[in-house]
């Protein structure tokens, strides 16, 4: 297929309608060798001039403001934004992704002085009950801080064991696992985005990194494997990435914060809670991951055009809207009504499991990430397109739970 071209004097409407017809022909939107390609230029600190590539093949340069003490990530572009008129502002045509830069909110573990108290932190955690700081008499004030957040988190955990959100998640996955055993063994990962940091919502932000933990131990525990646990937030202070690090997370914290993007695979579980990215655009065309754990998806239509541009990274696409159809069986396990904790998470989570019907044909079966079995990494592996290898397993869509 030849480049479509960006003569001097195209229009914002005729780059939409070129990025649409390349769309609709198979060009993935984002691809594992762009975001390696953005990561690599992010290493050097001192680079303020970027070249993206562009869905058409040619390339843009983009020039970057140094920002003292700004984090330097990596914005990308939704499906609307790429090929509809929208009220945001996408000003790089035929890129579905540019280089920005942010300011860290301050967390309360930060410093000292802004840590909560124990008694602040029973206020969060497990109701009215304090959770005993571990020593917290004669500790320096580093190693206090520390004790506190662990105590926390231990509080955390115990509301989320105890919780019926996490009794439904337990027995969905014992029924998939029951059904699909030869794709859960294969499960070595949970990659995590937008847990957040501990601070003002204390005990919700823990809690959903308990889940997480749940989650890798029943998968390990069933099938004898290591799961990671890999998170990445621009939020996380360095108090917060140490004591996840100490309760068995792998904190990704590299260049542009993209690389949590690269371990997304079939043999992997993703966990995206209010993303400001578009990261189900992104997985259907990087990979399908067994289960997809996210909020609501927001639909694609005229009306939801024109929303603002966070909630728009939530939205819908053709490519998803296929996914979801083809891959996946979505139930609410997370409800308001039963655990007043998870207000922060409303209108509830939803967990997308990967299906596969032998009787829907050869090209819905096509497995989207066939390198993700191999021990080398030469990155051939980058989207979906063109595949035509078939899933190992053919099996039946796992039922509808009796607690739904």
């Amino acid at each position: 297929m030849a480049a479509i071209q960006n003569p001097a004097g195209e229009s914002m409407l005729e780059a939409h309608q070129n990025c649409k017809q390349l769309y609709d022909e198979g060009v993935p939107l984002y691809t594992k060798a762009h975001i390696r390609d953005i990561e690599d230029q992010l290493r050097d600190p001192e680079t303020n001039v970027f070249t993206l590539n562009r869905i058409d093949g040619n390339t843009t340069t983009q020039g970057v403001q140094p920002r003292p003490g700004a984090m330097r990530l990596v914005d990308f572009f939704t499906y609307q934004e790429m090929v509809q008129d929208t009220m945001t502002s996408r000003p790089f045509p035929y890129c579905s992704y540019a280089v920005t830069s942010i300011y860290r909110q301050q967390s309360q573990w930060d410093k000292p002085g802004g840590v909560p108290q124990p008694d602040d932190i029973a206020r969060h955690v497990n109701g009215n009950q304090a959770v005993p700081a571990l020593g917290l008499n004669g500790m320096s004030t580093t190693d206090r801080t520390y004790s506190r957040w662990h105590s926390a988190f231990q509080g955390a955990t115990m509301e989320w064991e105890n919780s019926k959100s996490c009794q439904r998640l337990q027995q969905r996955l014992a029924r998939a696992f029951e059904i699909v055993p030869a794709q859960w063994a294969k499960i070595n990962k949970i990659v995590c985005f937008a847990l957040g940091e501990p601070s003002n919502d204390i005990q919700p932000r823990m809690m959903q990194h308990a889940m997480i933990t749940t989650i890798a131990d029943m998968i390990s525990e069933r099938f004898g494997t290591n799961v990671r646990k890999l998170t990445q937030d621009p939020g996380y202070s360095e108090i917060t990435k140490d004591c996840l690090r100490i309760h068995g997370f792998g904190v990704i914290d590299t260049p542009g914060l993209v690389s949590g993007y690269l371990e997304i695979d079939n043999n992997s579980i993703v966990v995206s809670i209010y993303l400001p990215q578009p990261i189900k655009q992104m997985i259907a065309d990087l990979a399908r991951p067994l289960m997809i754990i996210t909020n609501a998806i927001i639909p694609d239509t005229p009306e939801n055009r024109f929303i603002e541009r966070d909630a728009l990274k939530f939205a819908e696409s053709p490519r998803t809207r296929e996914m979801w159809q083809d891959y996946y069986n979505e139930s609410i396990f997370v409800r308001e009504a039963d655990d007043r904790n998870f207000r922060s998470w409303s209108p509830g989570l939803q967990v997308m499991w990967r299906e596969v019907h032998p009787k829907r044909g050869d090209k819905k079966n096509a497995d989207p990430d066939p390198d993700a079995d191999d021990d080398d990494d030469d990155g051939d592996n980058d989207s979906i397109a063109g595949s035509e290898r078939s899933y190992d397993d053919f099996v039946p869509a796992p039922p509808e739970p009796d607690w739904v």
